[in-house]
């Protein structure tokens, strides 16, 4: 006859009395209640298992451990950047030679430098210096920084445990950092800081007693000025620490805690890795102050041509193919108008100069001129005539640019769809590509007309310096009665211009 309490029957109880029940539940709560009586011959006074709750003595215990720690707990919060403590830890490793080139490769040093060192040279310096540095540090340096960058990791980490936060749950009158007297704690369920012992196992089993606390110790005190625990206050709370790790005292409370017999805190310790990122740090700065170097003499330049051309810095012709996209197309993960500014400048050199200057005197020396064979001409007649009419087709291409024009709109349509449809973000870039490669176009093909037109000049201004004895216009002196501007000095200033809208587009552009 079953028992109509448990469901079994009186023969099948007798048979688990022996041989033990086979119910997970019943299984379970054995193995708990002999953690339970495990864990009590190690800390009697830390769990009561009736009661499911931890008692005062574990807080007491945590309290002393902040009690210690406190003072470096109090320096590491302290810290305006963290990462500073950081690079002060390998630079305090490093050589005397190697600090020398960090500081030669510097910022502020190696602008220094660029006052009376060409920039292209300087780069050379810097660069050959980054790569004595880089090749400066061996093996076993490395690893001697790395391993004492991860001992200051592990000590950050568990001096920045919440000891308060844990403390507050035990005592809530408990002031922070207050260590006049013990305060009076109370017992809790177990179930309100096993995630803090976790945490706590965490930060705490990672410690190794046998790792070199003395090198950070005294990196503290060297670089920072204090010692933020006395080395043998610290090594006689590692013994502690390792007590507890090696009995697995509070992996047996977090069990009882989480009603888990089966219950693992895994344990993973990350060896850091400092000197790497270090020396990268230190060599992208290199590079980035080179950069920022090359761009200032450029925009120098630029800045010199554009006041010689122009009398101005500051030229604006185009409405529409202009940086003034670029943001929006970056945040749609597209290319950008990649030619606004050399092809603003050269749209401004043809209405300013071509139309103007240029015009004049070709007028007078291509129309008026009597040239001993028309086959002459044909260059600069040629190339006078491609400037023309790209004045007209820069002009026609840029107002294909606005929104509500050809490409402009389909641009903008295509756009809101560009970061979920691949199809449109395809379409887009190409049109934005080919108005990059029709930019370029009329950039190139200009710049090489104009070189066409001031060779074209240069051999008219030689062939004038040979009056009377001219070879190729044969008419000069007819060309000054009905010229309204001095021919050699025109001349001259034509060439000049030519070169420098040359100089300008080579410089934006690159020399090839």
């Amino acid at each position: 006859m079953a028992d109509k309490f448990s469901g079994k029957s009186f023969l099948q109880r007798i048979i688990d009395s022996f041989l033990g029940s086979s119910d997970p539940e019943v299984i379970k709560k054995k193995h708990l209640k002999s953690i339970a009586k495990d864990f009590a011959k190690q800390h009697s006074n830390f769990y009561k298992f009736s009661s499911d709750e931890v008692q005062p003595a574990l807080p007491k215990l945590f309290w002393q451990i902040y009690k210690i720690i406190s003072p470096a707990q109090t320096f590491l919060q302290t810290l305006a950047n963290p990462a500073t403590l950081k690079n002060q830890l390998v630079t305090s490793s490093l050589s005397e030679a190697q600090l020398n080139l960090v500081n030669e490769i510097s910022e502020q040093a190696v602008r220094d430098k660029a006052k009376t060192v060409p920039v292209e040279q300087l780069t050379e310096q810097v660069l050959a210096q980054v790569d004595q540095f880089v090749s400066s540090f061996d093996i076993e340096k490395v690893n001697r920084i790395d391993s004492l960058y991860t001992t200051l990791q592990k000590f950050q980490a568990f001096c920045l445990f919440d000891y308060y936060f844990f403390l507050k749950k035990f005592c809530s009158a408990i002031k922070e950092k207050d260590f006049s007297e013990m305060p009076k704690f109370d017992a809790i369920p177990s179930k309100y800081i096993k995630d803090d012992l976790k945490d706590f196992i965490a930060v705490a089993w990672v410690l190794e007693r046998d790792a070199d606390w003395a090198a950070l110790f005294n990196f503290f005190k060297e670089c920072r000025g204090i010692e933020p625990i006395q080395v043998r206050s610290w090594q006689s709370l590692l013994s502690k620490l390792q007590n507890f790790k090696r009995d697995r005292s509070f992996e047996k409370l977090i069990k009882l805690a989480e009603k888990d017999p089966n219950f693992e805190m895994p344990v993973t310790s990350q060896n850091g890795n400092v000197v790497e990122p270090f020396i990268d740090k230190v060599k992208t700065e290199a590079q980035q102050t080179l950069t920022k170097l090359q761009s200032e003499k450029k925009k120098n330049q630029v800045d010199k041509l554009l006041t010689q051309l122009f009398g101005t810095e500051e030229v604006s012709w185009l409405k529409n193919y202009t940086e003034r996209s670029n943001p929006d197309f970056l945040k749609h993960n597209l290319p950008i108008f990649a030619f606004c500014q050399p092809l603003n400048y050269l749209k401004a050199f043809l209405l300013d100069f071509v139309k103007g200057e240029l015009r004049t005197f070709s007028d007078l020396v291509l129309i008026r001129g009597q040239w001993i064979s028309s086959s002459l001409t044909t260059p600069m007649s040629e190339a006078f005539n491609y400037l023309l009419e790209a004045s007209t087709k820069i002009t026609q291409f840029d107002e294909k640019m606005a929104e509500d024009k050809e490409i402009g709109i389909k641009i903008k349509t295509l756009m809101p769809r560009t970061l979920r449809e691949k199809d449109a973000s395809n379409i887009a870039s190409t049109l934005i590509e080919d108005a990059n490669d029709e930019a370029k176009g009329f950039i190139v093909g200009s710049t090489q007309n104009l070189v066409i037109v001031g060779r074209t000049v240069k051999s008219i201004l030689e062939d004038y310096a040979k009056l009377p004895r001219a070879e190729m216009i044969i008419n000069w002196k007819e060309l000054e009665k009905y010229a309204e501007f001095p021919i050699k000095e025109t001349g001259v200033e034509i060439y000049k211009k030519i070169y420098l809208f040359s100089q300008l587009m080579q410089t934006m552009l690159g020399k090839k």
